[in-house]
């Protein structure tokens, strides 16, 4: 059985520079998932970064800590807007509140996981079957939850430099960032593999609040040179997390 090559992106946290990126994928006539948590829509804040790591997220208040790190704005978009914004794109659950699995009962997970899933669902009206892991940081108790509550996937944060087809699409690690050096290696080499007994998933992730981090890979135009490159390979299926996971599941 010959199998196919799908190409998927995945943004998290729902940040208004989502509306930028959003932009270009319509430019490109791009499928994308975004990763919402419910809970935080309007939320306000910042995230500190070196470089092109992000690495803590600091409120209004923090304004001493702010001076010690570069930040860029982490402003989620309002509710009243979020419709709006994302219409024709797939949405999966981050988590009610962004709280990590890792530490947390089972109990605990589920209940957060399941509330983020019937917000979202009411919110935007489509079924919500994809979970980007907050914090990127997956855990068996995590996975079960997912598993045992019809979910298709659970998504991480840190990169594999693979597409072939997880064996645990609940622990899945994505193949790599949108400002990761290697990706136009990865795309070349995704461009000459050939699914002949299985299907390939070549998944990039990330945040739209990284295209401010002001780096040679953390801007639009790179990320336009991204979607230049896999538009002109061929034989890709281009399509949402969910679509992926779920047209795998079925053949």
């Amino acid at each position: 059985m010959d199998g196919r090559k799908y190409f998927t992106l995945s943004f998290d946290d729902g940040v208004v520079q989502d509306k930028r990126l959003i932009e270009v994928l319509k430019q490109y006539d791009m499928p994308c998932t975004f990763n919402l948590s419910s809970g935080l829509f309007g939320d306000h804040s910042f995230t500190a970064h070196i470089g092109e790591i992000g690495f803590m997220d600091l409120k209004e208040e923090n304004r001493i800590r702010r001076k010690l790190f570069k930040t860029v704005e982490h402003n989620r978009i309002p509710l009243d807007e979020a419709v709006q914004v994302y219409a024709g794109y797939e949405i999966a659950s981050h988590d009610f509140t962004h709280v990590p699995v890792t530490g947390r009962k089972a109990d605990e997970i589920r209940e957060s996981t399941l509330r983020d899933r019937e917000e979202l669902s009411r919110i935007f009206g489509q079924p919500i079957t994809g979970y980007a892991y907050p914090g990127g940081i997956s855990s068996r108790t995590g996975a079960d939850v997912l598993r045992e509550n019809g979910f298709l996937f659970g998504r991480g944060a840190f990169s594999s430099g693979s597409f072939q087809w997880p064996e645990n699409p609940y622990e899945y690690k994505p193949t790599c960032s949108h400002k990761d050096k290697k990706i136009f290696e990865l795309l070349d080499a995704f461009d000459a593999a050939r699914p002949e007994e299985d299907d390939l998933l070549f998944m990039v992730w990330g945040h739209a609040y990284e295209f401010d981090y002001g780096t040679e890979n953390t801007s639009l135009d790179h990320f336009k040179r991204i979607m230049d490159k896999v538009k002109g390979m061929q034989g890709l299926t281009f399509c949402t997390n969910s679509e992926a996971f779920g047209s795998h599941a079925n053949r």
